[in-house]
């Protein structure tokens, strides 16, 4: 189960070397290869803590304060806020 995440980048880097739509793909891995780490540091595959884990990490983790940045669950949940006040009128 652990590895799923680098075998994920493993087979976007392999659809990398076969098309030029890296961009895209650029993001797809860092998604794919740390969407398990935890703001904690207790998650995998390299154990990452706080900052150091890239942006669309945090963002696909689970967890406030353990796995996602407490600060972006705070704005995720002003806007979770927002969305549903707006859908009441």
């Amino acid at each position: 189960m652990k590895k799923h995440t680098t075998f994920e980048v493993q087979i976007i880097e392999k659809i990398e070397a076969t098309t030029t739509a890296s961009d895209f793909l650029k993001y797809a891995k860092i998604f794919a290869g740390t969407h398990h780490e935890r703001w904690d540091g207790k998650g995998y595959p390299k154990g990452l803590a706080g900052e150091e884990i890239p942006l669309q990490g945090r963002i696909m983790a689970e967890g406030r304060g353990t796995q996602f940045d407490p600060a972006l669950t705070g704005v995720f949940l002003e806007v979770m806020e927002t969305a549903k006040n707006g859908r009441r009128r």
